[in-house]
Formats: structure tokens, sequence, C-alpha cells
């Protein structure tokens, strides 16, 4: 599209329609709760836009924290629509159990009750998943390779030390998560006295430094795309 009379050209309205796209996601995040009815942290939202705007859907995230959950940034990738049902005649299974143990499906469905839920996993999971969870599966799978080929992009001429380095690592659910801090990222900072979560500290600043600079990566990456 050529100027007229000080216009502007296409490639600014492309820019700024991006600009919009991006701060429009990131006001959607914003309001994001979780189950306890707290917001996305806020140094890792942006990471999150840069990978939903690119095509990959996340459904679960930490900034990474050295006094609670894990002492490492995560985002964890995970296609729509999941199945109600992940294995066959769950649904009959769960509420047996619920009955046997005197609590609601809710409780063991979510864990809540845990000796309930991990019976009624074990005896659901002999009956192996359905067509809908195989398929919904592979889904995540097609994601963790696009979002492969984005570290490994975000990796060439970079450099950094293998707890920094960021990773993805598969759930027995099916999904991704996209971290790092290799050992902190495993457990539960909780369980750290102070001068261990003192030492945490200085180390999740360089882990969320490292997620920073790939949502940079992300940022640029969809900038600069037609």
């Amino acid at each position: 599209m050529p100027e007229y009379g000080g216009g502007i050209n296409e490639r600014e309205i492309r820019s700024q329609e991006k600009t919009k796209a991006w701060l429009d996601r990131l006001e959607e995040i914003e309001h994001i709760r979780d189950a306890l009815g707290f917001p996305i942290d806020l140094t890792i939202r942006e990471a999150i836009v840069g990978l939903n705007i690119s095509g990959i859907p996340t459904s679960a995230s930490c900034e990474g924290h050295s006094d609670r959950g894990r002492g490492a940034p995560w985002i964890k990738v995970e296609a729509p629509n999941r199945p109600e049902e992940r294995f066959v005649g769950e649904s009959n299974i769960v509420e047996m159990i619920a009955a046997k143990y005197h609590t609601s499906v809710e409780n063991v469905r979510t864990g809540r009750d845990h000796e309930a839920w991990k019976e009624a996993t074990h005896l659901a999971a002999d009956n192996g998943e359905t067509d809908e969870y195989r398929t919904w599966r592979k889904e995540n799978d097609v994601l963790q390779e696009k979002l492969s080929t984005f570290l490994e992009e975000f990796y060439q001429g970079r450099t950094a030390v293998p707890a920094t380095h960021l990773e993805l690592t598969h759930d027995a659910e099916g999904t991704w998560r996209v971290h790092n801090g290799g050992d902190d990222y495993k457990r539960n900072s909780r369980t750290l006295d102070d001068n261990e979560r003192h030492l945490l500290a200085e180390r999740l600043k360089r882990y969320q430094m490292e997620m920073m600079a790939f949502t940079e990566f992300l940022k640029d990456k969809y900038y600069s795309s037609q």
C-alpha cells in the first residue's frame, strides 16, 4: 500500500495491529484467576502472551517462589478441549469410589480426597485411555514440537548453565511444561530452611531472567513475522 500525504504505510498498520493483539491478550490474562483466586504471576504474563499469540495455548503457570511451590518458573502447554474422561468408564468408577469414601465426585476428580482419587485412577487406568483422550494427547505433542523449534532458535548462539537452560518436560496426563531450575524446579520450596531459601532466591532471579529473555525472543519473532 503506497503512502499518501504523510499517511502510514502497510507495515506500520500491521505493526499497530500486532501491538493491539498483544495488548488485548495481555489484558485478558490480567483478569485470569486460579482456583484460589490469585492472578497469573506478573513476571510470566508476557511469556504466556508470547506463546498464546504464536499459536501455543497454555493452562497454568508460575514465576517460581523461594517460600512456596516450585523454585523456578514454569508454563504448562495444553491443547484446548481436554476430554472430560481420560479412561474408558471413568465416570462410573469415580462415582463408585466417591460413594465408597463418602465424599463428592468433585473431591475424587480433583484429588482433594487423595486416597479416593488414587484408587479411582488406579481402577480406571486398567481400562485404558479413550480414543478422544489419545487424540488430544497427539495435539499436545504437536504443540511440543512447535515449542521445541522455538527453543532451538532461542538457543542458537546463546549459552546458559544447565540449571538455567529452559527445557520441556512431559506430564503423565499428556501435557508439557517449559521450565528451568533443575532440582529447584523439582522440589517444593516450603521444605527449605531460611538459609536455603535465601540461596534459592538468588538462583531464582537467574531462572526468571532466562524466562524473560525467552519472552523477548517470542515478542521479536512475533513482530518480525509477516
